[in-house]
C-alpha cells in the first residue's frame, strides 16, 4: 500500500511539473523554440508548400478519403517516414534518367541476333 501511495505521489509531481512547462515558457517573455511553432493551415492555396515539423520536411498536399484509416478527403501535412529531414537538399528526381551508368552483367547483354530467327 505504501508503494502505491509513493507512485501516485510521484505521478502527481511529474504531472504538475509537465503542466507548468508551457506556463513558464510564456511567463518568461522569451520566444518559444522553433519546434514549438504551430504549422500554418494546410489549404488548397498552400498545396505544395514545405514546412519543417519535428525535423521532417513536410509537404502540404491533398489526401483522398480512406475507409481503412477513417480519414476524410482533404488537405493535410505529409510528414511520412519517406520525407527528407529538415536541412537536407531536396533534389527533384528526373524519372527519364537512368541512375546506373555502368556496364550490365553478361547475362543481360543485348544482342540483336537473339530475335533474328534466320537459322
Amino acid at each position: 500500500m505504501a508503494v502505491r501511495f509513493a507512485l501516485l505521489a510521484l505521478l502527481a509531481v511529474v504531472a504538475a511539473a509537465l503542466a507548468a512547462l508551457p506556463v513558464r515558457a510564456q511567463s518568461t517573455g522569451t520566444t518559444p523554440p522553433p519546434w514549438y511553432a504551430q504549422p500554418p493551415a494546410c489549404t488548397a492555396e498552400r498545396e505544395g508548400q514545405l514546412f519543417c515539423q519535428v525535423q521532417v520536411l513536410c509537404e502540404c498536399r491533398h489526401f483522398r478519403a480512406s475507409l481503412m484509416d477513417g480519414t476524410k478527403a482533404g488537405y493535410r501535412w505529409d510528414c511520412g517516414p519517406l520525407r527528407p529531414r529538415c536541412g537536407e537538399a531536396v533534389q527533384p528526381k528526373d524519372p527519364t534518367t537512368n541512375p546506373y551508368q555502368g556496364p550490365y552483367p553478361g547475362i543481360l547483354q543485348y544482342s540483336p541476333n537473339i530475335l533474328n530467327n534466320s537459322n
